[in-house]
């Protein structure tokens, strides 16, 4: 009987198996977030500081 399963073919098959076990977890995740401006702390923060601001603006016009 011929054997089939020589090193070359057996150590392409591995290979080609462990090539493709290793590719499936490029895929786990989802694609990354579009950059965009964070505007969560920075402009609310401002707009705090704004409104402080007027208040003491007009307390101190009273």
């Amino acid at each position: 009987m011929k054997n089939y399963f020589n090193t070359k073919f057996s150590l392409a098959v591995i290979l080609f198996v462990i090539s493709l076990g290793l590719s499936l977890d490029l895929f786990a995740q989802g694609p990354p977030p579009p950059p965009g401006v964070p505007l969560d702390f920075g402009l609310s923060a401002f707009i705090a500081a704004c409104v402080g601001y007027g208040i003491v603006k007009m307390k101190k016009n009273k």
